[in-house]
C-alpha cells in the first residue's frame, strides 16, 4: 500500500493507492477508521475503467456505516406496527410500546445488515482483483 501525496495541502483528505490484493488486505486489516480517506485503485493488469469501478465501489463500501439501511428498516417496522395497531385495537400501552421496540430493533438490525453488505462488497472486489492477478500470471511451459 502506497500513500499518495496530498493534492491540496489544506484538504484533510488522504489517499491510499491499491495496486494489488495485498494492498487491499492491508487496508482491510489495518483497523484504522477510513474517514477522510480516499482509496485509489490502479491495478497494473486491469483496464483503467475497471479500476475506476472498483475504486468507486470500494470508497462507497469503506464509508458505509449502515445508517441508511437502519433508517429504512426502522421506518418500515414503525409503519407496519402502527398500521397493525390501527386495525387491531389494543391497549394504549402496547400501542406506544411495540412501535418503539420495533423501531429500535429494526434500526439496529438494518445497521448490521448494511455493514455486512459493505463488507461483502469489499471482499468480492478483493477476490475479483485476486482472480485478475492470477489470470495475468502465465506459467511458461
Amino acid at each position: 500500500m502506497r500513500k499518495i501525496a496530498f493534492q491540496n495541502q489544506t484538504s484533510p483528505e488522504r489517499f491510499l493507492k491499491v495496486q494489488s490484493t495485498a494492498d487491499l488486505e492491508t487496508i482491510i486489516h489495518s483497523g484504522q477508521p477510513l474517514l477522510n480517506t480516499r482509496i485509489v485503485v490502479r491495478i497494473p493488469t486491469a483496464h483503467l475503467e475497471q479500476s475506476l469501478r472498483w475504486e468507486q465501489k470500494l470508497n462507497k463500501s469503506f464509508q458505509e456505516c449502515g445508517c441508511s439501511h437502519g433508517a429504512v428498516c426502522a421506518t418500515v417496522a414503525f409503519v407496519c406496527t402502527i398500521t397493525w395497531h390501527i386495525f387491531q385495537f389494543s391497549t394504549w400501552c402496547s400501542f406506544l410500546l411495540w412501535p418503539l421496540v420495533a423501531l429500535v430493533t429494526a434500526g439496529a438490525l438494518g445497521k448490521i445488515i448494511g455493514l455486512a453488505w459493505a463488507r461483502f462488497c469489499i471482499i468480492r472486489i478483493k477476490e475479483e482483483i485476486r482472480k485478475l492477478q492470477l489470470d495475468g500470471i502465465k506459467i511458461p511451459t
